[in-house]
Formats: structure tokens, C-alpha cells, sequence
């Protein structure tokens, strides 16, 4: 009788019969995702593919025909020889889907780290250019915009300071002709 090798999760187990690993199906302890191979096979075969195979086979399954002689001496010992052992192939594996996703996420994982650091050290740099803007001296931001510290004298908000945006009039931009 036939047996066969099945591979799980990258996994070898086995060797077993036929009706052993359909039962195994059956109960759902192995399924089609798995893999299957045994002596003559060139490489593994997904338990589905077999599975359908099989049943095809056992539908259009002939009796051979019996001996019409009985085996002689020299026939019953080429009949216990057993062929070698082969090495079987290895079993593919079904994890690596899973570790690319895994390394994926490790690198996006350090990536955001990098990104948080470098912009916490942006935003202490931006307070301490705030924090050292005077009248003399603006603060100018991303867009070019220039502020200057403004204390409120009054009111609830009073010794408090903000910044407010000043803009830079030229007078090249105010000029009209008189002649119109």
C-alpha cells in the first residue's frame, strides 16, 4: 500500500496510507491548503490536487487481473526487495507571506520613530526661536512670515505675550501717478 508524506505550517509528518490521510481530511486535522508527497512524485502536490486526483482514479479504477502461476523463489524475492529510501524534497513553506508583512511592519514601525523624533527636535526648535523673538528681531516662520512678541497690558489675558504678524510695507508698492 501507498503511503504518503504530508506537509503542515512547513511541517513534516508521516508516512501514511491512503484511507488514513482521507480520514485525517475528513476530521479537518489536515486541510487542501496542505501538501502531500510520496516516492515517484517529482515535487509536492497541495492535498486538494490530490485528493481530486484520487477520486478520479478510484471512478475508472480496473481490477488487475490474478496470477494465473504462483510466484517461484526468484519472484517472491524480487517481490520483498524494497527500493532505497529516497530523500524527500523539501516541504514548502507556508509562512513567508508572513514574514515579509512582519518585516514590513518593523520597518514603518522604525520609520515612525525616526519621523516622531526628528519632529519633537523640529517643534523645541521652533519654541526656542518663538521664545528669543523680540521687536528687533522677528520670528519668521516656514511661509516666511514675520511675528513680534506683543504684551497684553489688560483684561484677564494681561502679562500675558503674543505673537502678532507684521508686514513690511514698501513704498514702491504704494506708488501712483498722478498723471491719469
Amino acid at each position: 500500500m501507498k503511503t504518503y508524506y504530508i506537509s503542515k505550517n512547513g511541517n513534516q509528518l508521516g508516512p501514511f496510507p491512503v484511507d488514513e490521510i482521507q480520514s485525517m481530511l475528513m476530521s479537518g486535522e489536515i486541510d487542501g491548503g496542505d501538501f502531500c508527497w510520496t516516492d515517484g512524485m517529482e515535487q509536492w502536490q497541495s492535498i486538494q490536487e490530490w485528493d481530486a486526483a484520487l477520486r478520479a482514479e478510484q471512478e475508472i479504477k480496473v481490477p488487475s487481473a490474478p496470477h494465473s502461476q504462483p510466484l517461484g523463489p526468484k519472484l517472491l524475492k524480487q517481490a520483498a526487495y524494497q527500493a532505497p529510501q529516497m530523500k524527500t524534497p523539501a516541504a514548502p513553506r507556508k509562512g513567508k507571506g508572513r514574514l515579509i508583512v512582519l518585516v514590513l511592519a518593523a520597518i514603518v514601525m522604525i520609520g515612525g520613530v525616526f519621523w516622531v523624533l526628528s519632529h519633537r527636535a523640529k517643534k523645541q526648535q521652533i519654541a526656542k526661536n518663538i521664545d528669543a523673538a523680540t521687536s528687533s528681531k522677528p520670528f519668521v516662520n516656514s511661509l516666511g512670515m514675520k511675528f513680534v512678541p506683543v504684551s497684553i497690558g489688560s483684561g484677564p489675558s494681561a502679562s500675558k505675550t503674543v505673537l502678532l504678524s507684521i508686514w513690511e510695507t514698501r513704498r514702491g508698492e504704494f506708488f501712483f501717478p498722478l498723471n491719469c
